[in-house]
């Protein structure tokens, strides 16, 4: 009878080992499982937010022709050739468009940011005094602010040209960009000398 029961007995303790074992097993597959669905469930997220962001990002650029880039519901087109402003001006028209007008530091960091190429260039804009010397205007009728101020050095300076070549004056601005800087200057509308790059803007979904 002794033996029966210490059969009894070790059998009951195997039983409660396997037990265990058995529940530790279970506790840890529900440990990687759960992990598995929580990792699983946080590349879903991943994969919505990147198939949303790509979904935006064709949508602007869906709402600007080809060459142009997109910021904050306008287009904007940096041109490659050089021409006077006058003659700038008509290209930017001739694409539904006209020369930029500069509304927000916003805008100014975005040209900096998006000019082609490295270095400084100088690139027209919509500026203009050539109706009364002295008060420039964009081409939207609005008076450029004078706070801040954005003038390069000594400008402007309505420079007639040497001798007086140039009796009109400087009467178009130009802006000089680069990585780091937005500065303006007057220069010769129609000199042909004196011909610049332009930067193009136009409504988005043009």
């Amino acid at each position: 009878s002794t033996s029966i029961f210490v059969l009894e007995y070790k059998t009951k303790t195997d039983a409660a080992k396997a037990r265990n074992v058995l529940f530790c097993v279970f506790i840890r597959f529900y440990i990687v499982y759960h992990n598995l669905i929580s990792s699983a469930l946080s590349l879903s997220s991943v994969l919505t937010l990147c198939n949303h962001n790509a979904a935006a990002l064709k949508m602007k650029s869906d709402h600007c022709a080809q060459g142009w880039k997109f910021f904050s519901g306008k287009c904007y087109y940096f041109s490659t050739d050089e021409e006077t402003w006058n003659a700038s001006r008509n290209a930017c028209v001739d694409k539904g468009g006209d020369l930029v007008i500069v509304t927000s530091p916003m805008e100014q960091d975005f040209l900096k940011r998006s000019k082609p190429g490295s270095g400084s260039e100088f690139y027209w804009i919509g500026l203009t005094d050539a109706v009364v010397e002295g008060e420039w205007h964009w081409l939207d009728g609005t008076k450029l602010s004078q706070t801040p101020r954005y003038w390069a050095g000594n400008e402007p300076d309505d420079w007639k040209g040497d001798q007086n070549a140039h009796p009109e004056g400087e009467d178009c601005a130009v802006m000089e960009l680069s990585s780091d800087s937005y500065l303006l200057l007057d220069a010769f509308c129609n000199e042909e000398s004196k011909k610049h790059k332009h930067v193009c803007e136009a409504k988005a979904g043009m």
